[in-house]
């Protein structure tokens, strides 16, 4: 599957700004220079995976939103895993609930997973 940098540099520039974060502020938190947050903005470069991931925890969303392979921002497993993190609003049922559809989830996912012809 080919890459979109036009969606991947709309993304990028879309949650910076969301942020009010110049370039030049996000340059710093990642190592990197201001040319270099331009360039992945205007679609001229494509950040390194582990810049992604990064970016990805800085804008709280997932990858795969920043590659514009989903309109979701966060997977529903993040989503729920931050959920049961707020002790005492939970009754114990919800918390059950919440806990047995992250196991569907993730069996769906390694399903998923399973199906994918190899990488070259």
């Amino acid at each position: 599957m080919d890459l979109d940098r036009t969606a991947v540099a709309t993304a990028l520039k879309k949650l910076r700004e969301e942020k009010e974060m110049s370039q030049q502020e996000l340059a710093n938190m990642l190592g990197k220079t201001q040319q270099a947050v331009d360039a992945w903005e205007r679609g001229l470069a494509v950040p390194a995976p582990n810049m992604l991931s990064r970016m990805a925890t800085i804008y709280d969303v997932s990858v795969d939103y920043l590659l514009g392979r989903t309109i979701v921002r966060r997977p529903i497993e993040t989503t729920a895993a931050h959920m049961t993190d707020i002790d005492g609003e939970l009754t114990d049922t919800e918390e059950a609930s919440l806990r047995a559809y992250l196991a569907i989830m993730r069996q769906q996912a390694k399903d998923k997973q399973a199906k994918l012809p190899p990488e070259k």
